[in-house]
């Protein structure tokens, strides 16, 4: 191993997710999905996933800390699991899918203490990932590495994976391989059938419907792809309409409940306002 290649072991849900976001990354050199933080010393997936091992599903990552650093790292985990639900991701419920963070150090556990601090104001709900010292890791069985890249038109690849890669292009394109320019989702103004669509992924539309009253639109948030919600494109899809809006010089009046607490909350378009 070189100076510049360090190890990181951390956990948020299924590790087929984890290892997929954090694959993307510059800096990843691998990524092994295995088990840890539990007292079984012969792990096995049927085990772990029975509750009685006290491991998680994790993921060990060797990573080249000259272009990636562990703080960046953790900052890429931290935002692509939802790290206030305790002890499960979204339908995935037990130990197991637990937030874990085991650090090889003490130089990774004051770093980690760091962000999970500064972490705090970007959640609703209290952090409940837990920090611990690594002692062991048990890589988990062959069919379960580099999961994504072998089974993408998996229905659980699709449904949840892929929106956390969207996710992750969005919020840390500045992080990933390719280091790709970050896009802005195209608004297409339909005005014959009255909405805005905005294409948040190729052929994944979010739709906004508007009513038009002369010099402003009565908006209703209506309709996004089942596997797309929940995943922040809401936002997206109001500050992108709301562009369009101002750039053809009319009002808004929310009348919808989802509309109105977007507006609410960013100030930035009372202007938009009726």
């Amino acid at each position: 191993m070189s100076s510049n290649l360090e190890l990181a072991t951390f956990g948020g849900g299924c590790f087929w997710c984890v290892e997929a976001v954090i694959q993307k990354l510059n800096g990843v050199e691998k990524v092994v999905s295995g088990y840890a933080g539990g007292h079984d010393p012969e792990p096995n997936y049927n085990s772990v996933c029975s509750g009685s091992t006290g491991h998680a599903e994790v993921i060990q990552v060797s990573f080249n800390s000259s272009i990636l650093s562990y703080k960046d790292l953790l900052e890429v985990f931290m935002t692509s699991h939802n790290p206030t639900q305790r002890d499960g991701q979204g339908a995935d419920i037990g130990t197991q899918y637990r937030s874990i963070i085991l650090f090889h150090s003490l130089e990774q556990q004051n770093i980690a203490e760091t962000v999970l601090t500064e972490m705090v104001p970007l959640f609703d709900k209290p952090i409940v990932t837990e920090l611990v010292a690594l002692t062991s890791f048990y890589p988990a069985e062959i069919y379960h590495q580099d999961y994504y890249n072998r089974n993408s038109e998996n229905r659980y690849c699709t449904i949840v994976i892929e929106p956390k890669l969207a996710k992750l292009r969005q919020k840390h394109a500045d992080k990933l391989v390719e280091n790709l320019p970050q896009e802005l989702p195209r608004v297409i103004h339909q005005e014959d059938k009255e909405q805005f669509l905005v294409e948040l992924e190729p052929n994944k539309f979010a739709m906004l419907r508007y009513s038009h009253h002369g010099d402003y639109l009565s908006l209703d948030y209506s309709e996004v792809p089942i596997e797309l919600r929940g995943k922040g494109y809401g936002s997206v899809l109001m500050k992108m309409t709301l562009g369009e809006i101002e750039k053809m010089g009319l009002k808004v009046k929310p009348i919808c409940s989802y509309t109105v607490r977007y507006l609410q909350r960013n100030s930035e378009w009372n202007h938009l306002l009726v």
